[in-house]
């Protein structure tokens, strides 16, 4: 597996400029029965990115997974006390409940499902690098564990070889027709490292799977993400990928929201108290009219 997987990440170091620059996004449509699995690094990703989908998905008869590598356990500015071990398993396990919340005001279905994996948040980044194998596992330095402490995960060691392997293993177990990942050029750690190994575990999937790399953190976008309350009129307007995201190989498509899937997204983000008491600005410049995301192809493989 290590070979693989450093294999594929040189091989994710070649990406190039094909389309246009200013190509106009397509309509991302859904069809019936649709099967979405969407990887998040943290608790809300899933809904500043794909909020609207997943509401689109379950209103056709179709099953969404939300896969969590990380329960948000790193994150010390949300630390109810001292900085502690516990104190950060304990944030994780709000996190999680909040996550809950948030899946549960989309209409509770039974066809939804959130799973997480556990692994440690604000040091994904080293597991595309020293820590790839699980023969040198990385030891978290907030919840000083080697391997996910919750009992609600398979309690993988924390090295890339192992979440490439549980990323794979719950793809190739939910079967899904699309999956939404963070883009590799994200430019939070942990979302390109979650980007790049998603890439790598879902390369040996169908190449008919609709592969959609979304964006949560790049510089200067959202265009209002820094603004203490949105601008009247902002959930009105689409949210395009930003003009300095390079357009490599990759047609981009956008969903476009109805009131209902806003109202939804506004309320499923409402869940996570803990991250709206200290990015509100930020969640709320992705309430926006579109949700637009790169499209991979999977015959290429990791070649993004």
């Amino acid at each position: 597996m290590r070979i693989v997987v450093v294999a594929a990440l040189s091989m994710l170091a070649l990406a190039g400029l094909a389309l246009p620059l200013g190509a106009a996004p397509g309509a991302l449509t859904l069809e019936a029965g649709a099967r979405l699995l969407v990887i998040a690094p943290h608790p809300d990703d899933e809904m500043l990115a794909s909020a609207g989908l997943v509401q689109r998905t379950l209103a056709g008869r179709g099953e969404v997974l939300l896969l969590f590598v990380t329960y948000g356990d790193g994150f010390a500015a949300a630390l109810a006390g001292p900085p502690t071990a516990a104190a950060y398993l304990a944030l994780g396990q709000r996190r999680r409940a909040e996550a809950l919340h948030a899946a549960r005001s989309l209409g509770g279905s039974s066809r939804l499902q959130v799973l997480g994996l556990g692994f440690p948040d604000g040091e994904l980044g080293a597991l595309v690098g020293p820590h790839a194998a699980c023969s040198h596992p990385l030891r978290s330095r907030t919840t000083a564990t080697s391997r996910s402490p919750y009992r609600d995960t398979a309690g993988a060691p924390y090295c890339g070889e192992a979440l490439t392997a549980e990323i794979a293993r719950m793809a190739r177990k939910f079967r899904p027709t699309h999956v939404a990942f963070p883009d590799v050029l994200d430019t939070h750690a942990d979302h390109s490292a979650v980007g790049r190994l998603s890439v790598v575990a879902l390369a040996p999937l169908p190449a008919a799977i609709t592969r959609l790399a979304y964006l949560i953190h790049f510089p200067g976008w959202p265009p209002d993400a820094s603004d203490t309350e949105p601008a009247p009129g902002s959930r009105e307007r689409p949210l395009p990928l930003p003009n300095a995201l390079p357009p490599r190989d990759q047609p981009r498509v956008c969903l476009q929201l109805s009131d209902a899937e806003l109202d939804g997204k506004a309320r499923a983000l409402a869940a996570y108290r803990s991250q709206q008491a200290l990015i509100a600005p930020l969640m709320a410049s992705f309430v926006r009219r579109s949700e637009c995301f790169s499209v991979l192809s999977g015959a290429r493989g990791v070649r993004q």
